[in-house]
């Protein structure tokens, strides 16, 4: 009986003098995607996004929704949160009173982490920064004569937000005409220039500017017009150098996925990524020592 005592006692000290058991373990974080987003830029995301979480022990789990379902499924992750439950939203159309409100999950495309504000009081969108991104590159690339062709993709979260974008650096809001659909129906915007040196084509994606070359191999009538591109991947940096298109923005997204972990666990140790925000590249810049760390954070 004595021996019984007396282990009850030392198990009962050691309670109290290691404290009681806890979970040490960080938040569980559920990562919203949607599902038609750029897998290159999709995949250096989830490499930031793994690297933070495996330093903060948390976890990270995926689910990738069709852009119709996005929003739904947005204010279920967003109801689900707390102190070990957290939730990162990528690619689909921006809540802003959902990120207002909620201090527990992240929504990546709005902009730069702190929720900036532009001078009406609104969150200012990822895209919007985009488009001011190329907007501004622009306005110093081009006369205030020039026409700009933006071939929206409407698709991307705020479509508005990256007209808004380019719009707020170039000279004269007249100079973007915006155009969706197929690319016949841009082919015959551009047809009704006639003056094509004047004319400057952005497109959103990729996937554009292969279906515009392709296009334009068959169009004898002119020469086609070397664009610029709001969205970036690896196939692109061979575009650039072979002069099928001038420049693309660039967005880091490894640094997006880093840092969003660091904010909902850890905001305290937040490390600081210099790298942070878009840029433009073009073929001055291709192959710049500083670039090659961003276009390739992880071994492939």
């Amino acid at each position: 009986m004595f021996l019984i005592i007396s282990s009850i006692f030392l198990v009962l000290s050691g309670w109290f003098y290691f404290g009681s058991p806890t979970n040490d373990k960080n938040p569980q974080i559920e990562v919203l995607i949607a599902a038609e987003e750029n897998k290159w830029q999709l995949d250096r995301l989830k490499a930031g996004l793994e690297q933070a979480a495996k330093e903060l022990d948390s976890e990270v789990i995926y689910t990738e929704i069709s852009r119709s379902e996005y929003r739904r499924q947005q204010e279920e992750v967003s109801a689900r949160t707390d102190d070990m439950y957290k939730g990162i939203l990528y690619g689909g159309p921006v809540d802003r009173k959902l990120v207002e409100k909620n201090q527990e999950i992240v929504n990546l495309e709005a902009a730069d982490f702190q929720h900036k504000i532009n001078e009406k009081e609104k969150i200012v969108s990822a895209d919007f920064q985009r488009g001011a991104t190329l907007g501004k590159y622009l306005s110093r690339q081009l006369s205030t004569t020039s026409q700009v062709v933006y071939w929206q993709d409407k698709s991307c979260a705020d479509p508005e937000g990256r007209v808004a974008g380019l719009e707020r650096h170039l000279k004269s809001k007249q100079q973007v005409d915006c155009v969706s659909g197929k690319v016949e129906t841009l082919i015959q915007r551009l047809n009704s220039y006639s003056n094509g040196k004047n004319v400057s084509l952005v497109m959103d994606t990729p996937q554009q500017l292969t279906d515009y070359l392709e296009s334009s191999k068959h169009d004898e009538s002119k020469n086609y017009l070397r664009g610029y591109l709001l969205e970036f991947s690896d196939k692109i940096l061979a575009a650039i150098d072979d002069g099928d298109i001038l420049a693309a923005v660039f967005q880091d997204d490894y640094s997006r996925g880093y840092q969003s972990i660091y904010q909902l666990i850890d905001s305290d140790q937040k490390k600081k990524q210099k790298n942070l925000g878009d840029r433009v590249i073009d073929k001055q810049n291709l192959f710049s020592q500083d670039l090659e760390p961003l276009l390739f954070p992880y071994n492939e």
